[in-house]
């Protein structure tokens, strides 16, 4: 039964890598309202002004996403027969996130709701652990509603870090740091240092960068 939801779980993937440009972002818009912004149906024109896409696009990317029974339609009678959209979460993978095990060290900048990025809030999601400075508001990563353990970094000397970031990826588990680079860069170097020095390092993949997609292999330059 496992193996069946898996499979089907790759194929519903593989289509949404097939779709155009416009129909991922629409799709990527649409998640955001229901997750982030908790909204159950969203109109054409919320739909434009969100995605940016000119009338034209937008309306070809929600029709193929109709068609492949990703998004739903509903007539709102009471406002002039407008339509209202929203994911067909029955045949999307919601909870799916290509979050590869390793450690994502996350600058938050201002540290505000605005500023977080939809990579951010995935990856905060799929984390098992995330360790957070003083310098982070707790109200952004409860935002997140993930159901990861948050962790006062200050809490932890680096080397009990590093034992921690080793278990949970060992497993196939990711952990998140959370910081703000301009004004925690020398509380973080140790922690990270203490896993760049660990014998089992090597087997550690390390991201960093705000948008959580570079990767790196040499130790971190805080200066």
């Amino acid at each position: 039964m496992a193996s069946k939801r898996s499979e089907e779980e790759e194929e519903t993937v593989g289509a949404l890598e097939e779709l155009p440009l416009s129909a991922r972002l629409v799709l990527n818009y649409l998640e955001f309202e229901h997750l982030i912004n908790n909204k159950t149906y969203v109109t054409f024109k919320e739909i434009i002004d969100g995605t940016g896409l000119g009338t034209r696009t937008a309306r070809n990317a929600i029709n193929l996403l109709r068609k492949r029974g990703l998004v739903e339609t509903y007539l709102d009678v009471k406002e002039r027969r407008r339509y209202m959209y929203r994911l067909n979460f029955r045949n999307l993978v919601q909870d799916r996130v290509d979050v590869t095990p390793g450690l994502y060290v996350i600058d938050v900048g201002l540290g505000t709701i605005p500023s977080m990025t939809f990579r951010i809030y995935k990856v905060l999601r799929a984390t098992t652990v995330a360790f957070y400075t003083d310098n982070v508001p707790t109200s952004y990563l409860e935002f997140t509603k993930c159901t990861c353990a948050m962790q006062r970094l200050i809490n932890y000397e680096p080397q009990g870090f590093e034992e921690i970031v080793h278990t949970v990826t060992s497993n196939g588990g990711s952990v998140a740091l959370v910081m703000d680079a301009l004004l925690d860069s020398q509380v973080v170097k140790p922690y990270i240092d203490a896993v760049y020095g660990s014998a089992d390092h090597n087997h550690v993949m390390i991201y960093t960068g705000l948008l959580v997609s570079h990767q790196s292999r040499s130790p971190l330059n805080y200066c």
